[in-house]
C-alpha cells in the first residue's frame, strides 16, 4: 500500500465560486452616482438576486469584500451591508479593500462574494458516512461546506455488538441515532434516511430492501435522489463506488449517476469514494492484480488527506457502538492507511488524466489580502434583468409587505413546505406565510408578476393529491397564521379568517351553546373541509359542512378581494362551496352554527375478534337509525406504542363512535342494540360540544398517511363479507384502520340554496388508511387500502368524496353531480382565466 506524498498534495483547483455585484441596471447603466450607501444596497440587492436565482440563500456567503476607491466615504454607510447581513441571517467574512478605479466613472463600489460549497454525500447504510467518506465529510467541514447526507436504508440486519446492550429489533433506531451523531460530529448541516431495509450481501434481498426497490423499479431511487439535487443544488456529489461487491452500494450508486441524467439540476462534479485494490490486498493478504475488490488504483483520481483531522474520523467511527469497527482487525499502519486518506474516482466529469486533485472542493477561502483589483478565477458581473427571476420577483414585491416569503435553500423552506401529512413531499417554487389579508393580495400580485402560480394550504391535511404534482411554478399560500374567529350569538354565526382551525370555532361557539358542522379533528382547519364538503357527526341531520356557508372573502387571481354571497357574487358564491381553492384565495367565511350546547356522543370499542358479530350488527342497525344518528365504524390495528392508552396499544379492535342527537334516554333506546352486544369500553355519553371534536381518535399532531377511499351504494351480506375477508379476524394488512361512515339523511338531499357540492348520493363512504413514515412504507400502505377498496368495489358507486381523496383524482366530475364540474369550469374562467390557482383537486 502507497501513496506517494508528491501525488497526494498535487493540488489542481475547480473554477472558483465567487460572484461580483455592482451598482447597475439590467441596461449596464450605473444607478445613484457619487451615492456610496445607495450605491451599496444596490450591489447587495444584486448580490441577493443572484443568489436566489442560483439555489443560494445569503447563509451560504463564505466573504464579502467591498471594493472601493474611497474607503473613507464607504466606512461611514458599511450599516447598510452588516444590517442587512443580520437581517439574513448570513454570518460571512466581510472586509473592504481599496482599489485605484472601477468598472466606470461615478461608481463608488462593488461587491465580491464567495459562497460555501454545498456537499451531497449519499451512503447505503448508516455506518457509511464514518466508514466510506468520513474523510471527505471531515475535509468538506473544515473547508466550510454545507453538507447534506442522505442514507438509503435503515441499517436492521446483523447482530447488535457485544457490550451494547441491544435487541435486534433496537438496531433501526439506534443506529439511524448513530448515523446522526456522528455526522453532527463531522460537521454535517442535515441528514436524510430514506428509509429501504438493508439487502444483505447473500441470498434474494428481502421485500422493501434497497436491492429489492431498485430491481423492482430502478427509477424511484434515482428520482428521490434527482429530486434532492434540484432541492439542494449540491456542487459535489459523492457516493459509494460498488468495488467491495454491495448490491446496495451498487444500488446507491447507479441511482447517483442515473440522476444526472434527469434531475435539473447537475452538480459540477461527482465523485466515488473507493476501496483502493492496493489496499484490500494487502488486507486480504492477496495479490493486488488479482484481488476482485477495490478499485484499480489507476482509476482514483483524488485524495483527501485529512492526517490533522483523523481523531475526528475516529471519534465518529466510534459512535456506532451497535457494531464492530471492520478497522478493529488491521494493524495501525493499515488503519491510518484506511482512514487517513480517502481516495476517489471522479466520474462527472470525467477526469482528464494527469496528477490526482486534492482541492476537490470549489473554492470556498477568504478573500487575498492585496489591492489587486482582478483575482484569481471567473469574476461573473450580475447584468441580468432582476425582473426576469421569478425568485427576485417575490423578495421584491414582498418586501415591502413584510410577508414571510421562503425560498429553496432559505433555512426556513423545509418548515414551511411541510404539510401536515408528512407523507406529501411539496417542493414549492416558494412559500409564503400571510398574517393579513394585505400580504395575501400581495402575495397573489407578485406571483402573477413572476409568473408562478398560487396553492392555498391552511394545514395540509389533504396535501399529498398537490405533492403529486411538480409545484416547481407555485407559490404554497400557507394561511396558518391567518386565522380568528367573532360569534354573533344573536344571529347564530360565526366568521372565522382563512386559516382558523376547528377546534378554535368549536371553543368560541360553545361559549354561546353554540356548534358549528365540523369534522373529527380539531387541528384540520375550516376553510379546506368546508369547501369541499365537509362530513360531519352532525351531518345525517344538517347536511354537508358546505351548505352551512353563508358567505365568504375570496381574493381573485388579479389580486382584488370580492365577498361572496347568495345576494353578492351569487355565481361565485355557488361555485366556491365545492369548488374551493380553485377559483381563489378563500380569506374569511362565515357559517350558520347549531344551537347545540352539548351532544350525545361516544364511542363502542370491542376486540376484533368480535368483528364478524359487530359488523353485521352495526350494518343492521345503519339500516333503521334515524337521521338523528350519524356513527362510523372502524376496524382498527394498533403498533405497540408506549404512548398510547393500554386498551390501545398493540391490539386489533373494532370501534364505533358517533353523536345521537337526541335526549339521554332517547339516545340510550337507539343505542340499546349495539350495547347488548357488551363492548369492553363504552363511552357514550352527554358531553360538550367541543369534545366531540376528540370522540374519533384522530391523530393529535402532523402525521404521515396514505389512504384510498370510495362511496358505496349499500351493504348487503356479500359485502359484509367481502370487507371481513379483508381486515377481519385472522388477517394483516399493515392498515391502520378501514372505515365506513353511515351517509343518508340530509347528507343524501341537494340543500337548499346549496353549491357545487349540496349533496353527497350513497349509503355509506369508505376510508382505509395506513401509517406511512418512509416511502417504502407508503407505497405498501397504498396497496393495502387499494386492495380493501377493490374487495368492495361491486357495491361502490363512481362517486368521489374529496375530504377523503388523498391522491389526484383523473376525473373530479365524479365529485359532483352531471352537469356541476362544468358550470365549475366556466365560473372558473370568468374569474380566473390563466389559472393561476392550483386546488388539490382541480376541476
Amino acid at each position: 500500500m502507497t501513496t506517494p506524498a508528491a501525488t497526494r498534495h498535487a493540488t489542481t483547483r475547480h473554477a472558483t465560486i465567487r460572484h461580483t455585484a455592482t451598482p447597475v441596471d439590467e441596461a449596464g447603466r450605473l444607478l445613484h452616482a457619487e451615492d456610496p450607501a445607495a450605491q451599496l444596497a444596490l450591489a447587495l440587492a444584486r448580490l441577493e438576486a443572484y443568489l436566489g436565482r442560483t439555489g443560494r440563500a445569503p447563509a451560504d456567503l463564505a466573504s464579502v469584500t467591498v471594493r472601493t476607491t474611497d474607503p473613507t466615504a464607504v466606512d461611514g454607510v458599511l450599516d447598510v451591508l452588516t444590517e442587512r447581513l443580520e437581517a439574513t441571517d448570513a454570518a460571512p467574512y466581510v472586509a473592504v479593500r481599496a482599489v485605484r478605479e472601477l468598472d466606470r466613472p461615478g461608481m463608488l463600489v462593488a461587491l465580491d462574494a464567495t459562497t460555501r460549497p454545498r456537499l451531497l454525500v449519499v451512503v447505503a447504510h448508516p455506518d457509511d458516512e464514518a466508514f466510506g467518506c468520513g474523510s471527505v465529510l471531515a475535509s468538506a467541514s473544515a473547508a466550510g461546506a454545507r453538507t447534506t447526507v442522505v442514507c438509503a436504508t435503515r441499517g436492521e440486519l446483523g447482530e447488535p455488538a457485544p457490550g451494547s446492550g441491544l435487541a435486534r429489533a433496537d438496531l433501526p433506531a439506534a443506529r439511524e441515532q448513530e448515523l446522526r451523531d456522528a455526522c453532527a460530529l463531522l460537521g454535517v448541516e442535515r441528514v436524510e434516511v430514506l428509509g429501504y431495509r438493508d439487502s444483505g450481501v447473500e441470498g434474494p434481498p428481502a421485500p422493501g430492501s434497497l436491492a429489492a426497490a431498485t430491481a423492482a423499479d430502478p427509477t424511484e431511487l434515482r428520482d428521490r435522489v434527482a429530486a434532492l439535487y434540484d432541492e439542494l443544488r449540491p456542487d459535489v456529489v459523492v457516493t459509494l463506488d460498488a468495488s467491495d461487491g454491495h448490491r446496495d452500494h451498487a444500488a446507491v450508486r447507479d441511482a447517483v449517476l442515473a440522476a444526472l441524467g434527469t434531475a435539473a439540476h447537475r452538480p459540477g462534479a461527482t465523485y466515488l469514494s473507493c476501496l483502493a485494490r492496493s489496499l484490500m490486498a494487502v488486507f486480504a493478504g492477496a495479490d493486488p492484480r488479482t484481488t476482485a475488490l477495490g478499485t484499480p488504483d489507476a482509476d482514483i483520481t483524488t485524495y483527501v488527506d485529512i492526517e490533522d483531522l483523523l481523531d475526528l474520523r475516529w471519534q465518529a467511527i466510534r459512535t456506532h457502538a451497535s457494531q464492530v469497527p471492520p478497522f478493529d482487525a488491521m494493524d495501525k499502519e493499515l488503519q491510518h492507511g484506511f482512514l487517513a486518506v480517502d481516495r476517489l474516482r471522479r466520474v462527472d466529469p470525467p477526469w482528464p488524466g494527469g496528477s490526482p486533485e486534492t482541492t476537490w472542493l470549489p473554492y470556498s477561502g477568504m478573500p487575498e489580502d492585496t489591492d489587486r483589483t482582478t483575482h484569481e478565477g471567473t469574476r461573473m458581473t450580475l447584468t441580468t434583468p432582476p425582473t426576469t427571476d421569478p425568485a427576485a420577483i417575490l423578495r421584491a414585491s414582498l418586501g415591502a409587505s413584510g410577508c414571510e416569503l421562503h425560498l429553496p435553500g432559505d433555512p426556513g423552506y423545509d418548515a414551511a413546505r411541510t404539510p401536515w401529512n408528512l407523507a406529501a413531499q411539496q417542493r414549492p417554487a416558494a412559500v409564503a406565510v400571510p398574517r393579513s389579508v394585505p400580504e395575501v393580495q400581495a402575495v397573489v400580485v407578485a406571483a402573477a408578476a413572476a409568473g408562478l402560480r398560487v396553492a392555498p394550504q391552511s394545514t395540509g391535511h389533504g396535501a399529498a393529491a398537490l405533492a403529486e404534482t411538480s409545484l416547481g411554478d407555485t407559490v404554497v399560500l400557507r394561511l396558518s397564521e391567518l386565522t380568528g374567529v367573532t360569534v354573533d350569538p344573536v344571529a347564530r354565526t360565526a366568521r372565522v379568517v382563512g386559516g382558523t382551525l376547528w377546534r378554535d370555532v368549536a371553543a368560541a361557539a360553545a361559549e354561546h351553546g353554540l356548534a358549528a358542522l365540523h369534522g373529527s379533528a380539531g387541528d384540520v382547519a375550516v376553510a379546506g373541509y368546508a369547501l369541499g364538503g365537509g362530513l360531519s357527526f352532525y351531518g345525517r341531520r344538517h347536511g354537508l359542512a358546505a351548505s352551512s356557508i353563508t358567505a365568504v372573502e375570496v381574493v381573485l387571481a388579479d389580486g382584488s378581494l370580492v365577498r361572496a354571497s347568495a345576494e353578492e357574487q351569487p355565481e361565485l358564491f355557488w361555485a366556491v362551496r365545492g369548488g374551493g381553492g380553485n377559483l381563489g384565495a378563500v380569506v374569511a367565511l362565515e357559517l350558520s352554527l347549531l344551537e347545540q350546547p352539548d351532544v350525545f356522543a361516544g364511542m363502542l370499542l370491542w376486540d376484533r375478534e368480535r368483528a364478524p358479530e359487530v359488523v353485521r350488527a352495526w350494518v343492521d342497525w345503519t339500516r333503521s337509525v334515524p337521521e338523528s344518528v350519524t356513527t362510523s365504524l372502524r376496524v382498527m390495528s394498533f403498533p405497540p406504542l408506549p404512548e398510547l392508552p393500554p386498551f390501545l396499544s398493540g391490539r386489533d379492535l373494532v370501534v364505533v363512535d358517533g353523536a345521537v342527537l337526541e335526549d339521554d334516554e332517547r339516545a340510550a333506546e337507539l343505542l340499546a342494540p349495539l350495547r347488548a352486544l357488551a363492548p369492553e369500553l363504552d363511552t357514550f355519553g352527554r358531553i360538550p360540544a367541543p369534545a366531540l371534536l376528540g370522540v374519533h381518535m384522530d391523530p393529535p399532531g402532523p402525521t404521515p398517511a396514505v389512504s384510498e377511499h370510495a362511496v358505496l351504494d349499500a351493504l348487503p351480506d356479500a359485502a359484509v363479507d367481502a370487507l371481513l375477508g379483508s381486515v377481519g379476524p385472522g388477517t394483516r394488512t399493515g392498515l391502520l384502520f378501514a372505515e365506513l361512515r353511515h351517509l343518508g339523511g340530509a347528507l343524501g338531499r341537494p340543500a337548499v340554496g346549496g353549491g357545487a357540492l349540496a349533496s353527497l348520493p350513497g349509503e355509506y363512504a369508505l376510508l382505509c388508511l395506513a401509517m406511512a413514515p418512509t416511502p417504502a412504507a407508503a407505497e405498501a400502505g397504498y396497496a393495502a387500502a387499494r386492495s380493501v377498496v377493490a374487495a368492495l368495489a361491486p357495491w361502490s358507486s363512481d362517486r368521489t368524496v374529496l375530504n377523503f381523496a388523498e391522491r389526484r383524482v383523473a376525473d373530479t366530475a365524479t365529485a359532483y353531480e352531471p352537469g356541476v364540474r362544468d358550470r365549475l369550469r366556466a365560473v372558473r374562467a370568468a374569474v380566473d382565466p390563466t389559472g393561476m390557482f392550483r386546488a388539490n383537486h382541480e376541476v
